[in-house]
């Protein structure tokens, strides 16, 4: 049996018509474009085209990006379909389809996998459904590791698109930017020991200035620099007050080893991220042995160093300052494209002394059955998350804003959400915000910083900023309307308002985010003063019940 797969495998890698990617390729664009007429688009995704579409480009460059951490490609291309009032939803859909399907296309057209793994590579989790469906900068740092590793073979001979690649790495995010520090810094190390070689006294005058390899790499250095002062956060940034450098000391040893040893395994076919005890324990011995499979493998191919560094430099940042759960996948961005540029590399059996354990029969076959495993189970994470977006909202904002608009509420004095845990209150940090983007014009009466409330970003305010918000709040009034939970005592201190029995929960809808093959819920209501809803013919409905889904 096992021969005749093989056989047939082989049938396969030998068949000479482009006609399995062809296919493959058309079955991914299809298939994203279907998911993203059903996906809503949510919190992260609404506030970057709000910020697109009512921030200048000056703000956009110089302001935003120390808010959203992040530099600001993403919000200028989105930008120039805000600028033509194009449809929101069109908008983010199309760039994200363009981006990753470009990237796919590579994957299916230019990688030297076998035919089998690039016709698998395009549906698992994060090339498929995290990167490909949800419109966010990863698919441009998809499409910039597969535009890498195409020019990677022939960069001293052509440095300038290689380099102009590695910019555009830098500019989809900040962990573009550590990545491809470390890139190319072994690019560097690599060009200096070819310098070291040679006859060194005449190399400064003759070579080295006139290289561009180098001059690529110092304007290259520049760019990082000058990104890297446009990201640095403001005081009050919401991230670096709640999530860099947070938690316990037994949290942070648990997002280091996270990172160095069971990001790689995770990124493909486990779920820990946030979990400990056995299942935690496991993948990190799994990751161990994935990463010695690395190291031997790019000693034979010599690409040892292009791993490592990046990589550690990498997890490093991502364990200490930054790293959300989405975030997890960019490694599986980085280790395709070190596979691919590994597997180009030609080297003969005697390149090096640990060949008898690569080589070995017994381990390959091992090592032939971990990857497909891995395939397949990132693939049907790829399809449940799919299924998923596909039969329940992905964000409410969509439903809310509909039936607001429906029942024409708009008129009315609306109070919207906001955020607040035991560190801060952050008043325009809310999922209220991806109703926004389906609404012509901002309903809520209680405004957030930004272009009247249209759009908003990661501000924390001081204690004194937050008393100063709510005393404006109060000569509004008491609100007609509540959208959301909000901490109604907290503003109208002493009023003869009995939130309980004076407002009336009237809708409310549920969003599941889909993730692997979990998902969890949260829900958006409204709340409308007990008289109008009297007066507008509104009964009361039961809150509903919010599950995380294991499936």
């Amino acid at each position: 049996m096992f021969n005749k797969l093989c056989k047939l495998n082989s049938k396969f890698e030998n068949y000479q018509s482009k006609a399995p990617e062809w296919g493959a390729f058309l079955i991914y664009v299809i298939s994203h474009i279907v998911l993203c007429i059903y996906h809503e688009p949510w919190y992260d995704e609404c506030v970057a085209w709000m910020i697109s579409k009512y921030t200048s480009v000056k703000d956009i460059i110089f302001y935003v990006p120390h808010y959203e951490g992040h530099p600001p490609l993403w919000h200028l291309i989105l930008k120039l379909f805000a600028t033509f009032n194009m449809d929101f939803h069109v908008a983010l859909s199309l760039l994200v389809i363009l981006f990753s399907s470009a990237a796919v296309y590579l994957i299916l057209f230019f990688s030297p996998f076998r035919r089998i793994i690039k016709l698998v590579f395009p549906f698992t989790y994060f090339i498929f459904y995290q990167y490909g469906v949800i419109s966010r900068p990863y698919c441009m740092m998809m499409l910039a590791f597969c535009l890498l590793a195409v020019f990677y073979k022939n960069k001293n001979e052509k440095p300038v698109r290689y380099i102009a690649t590695l910019a555009f790495l830098c500019m989809t995010s900040a962990y573009g930017i550590v990545l491809a520090g470390g890139i190319s810094a072994v690019w560097m190390i690599e060009v200096v020991r070819e310098y070291w070689t040679t006859d060194r006294k005449s190399i400064i005058k003759e070579k080295i200035i006139a290289d561009k390899r180098i001059l690529g790499m110092l304007l290259l250095f520049v760019l990082a620099l000058l990104i890297i002062f446009e990201i640095m956060p403001n005081k009050g940034n919401y991230a670096v007050e709640n999530v860099c450098l947070s938690g316990s000391n037994e949290e942070v040893i648990n997002k280091i080893i996270y990172c160095l040893l069971c990001n790689v395994p995770d990124s493909f076919c486990y779920d820990v991220f946030k979990s400990s005890g056995i299942d935690f324990a496991i993948v990190a011995m799994v990751g161990c042995v994935v990463l010695l499979v690395i190291f031997f493998y790019g000693i034979k191919k010599r690409t040892a160093l292009l791993f490592f560094i990046p990589y550690i430099l990498y997890e490093l940042f991502a364990s200490l300052v930054y790293m959300l759960l989405h975030h997890t996948g960019v490694v599986q961005l980085f280790l395709i494209f070190w596979i691919w540029i590994s597997a180009e590399k030609q080297c003969t059996e005697n390149d090096n002394k640990y060949n008898h354990i690569i080589l070995d029969k017994r381990l390959a076959v091992i090592g032939k059955t971990a990857v497909i495993y891995a395939l397949l189970i990132s693939v049907y994470y790829s399809s449940r998350s799919s299924v998923c977006d596909i039969k329940r909202p992905y964000s409410e904002g969509k439903n809310v804003a509909n039936f607001i608009e429906m029942n024409h509420l708009e008129d009315y004095k609306i109070m919207g959400e906001w955020l607040v845990n035991d560190k801060v209150t952050s008043i325009n940090i809310s999922d209220v915000y991806a109703m926004l983007p389906y609404l012509e014009d901002n309903i809520f009466s209680y405004g957030e910083y930004g272009m009247d409330g249209k759009y908003n970003l990661h501000v924390t305010l001081s204690e004194a900023e937050t008393e100063a918000e709510f005393s404006r709040w109060r000569e509004i009034g008491e609100p007609d309307i509540i959208i959301g939970e909000v901490p109604f005592y907290d503003v109208f201190v002493g009023s003869d308002t009995k939130f309980t029995q004076d407002y009336r929960y009237i809708y409310s809808d549920i969003g599941e985010m889909a993730w692997k093959d979990t998902s969890s819920q949260s829900a958006l209501g409204v709340y409308m003063r007990t008289d109008l809803a009297d007066e507008l013919g509104f009964e009361a409905i039961p809150k509903p019940m919010i599950v995380n889904i294991n499936r």
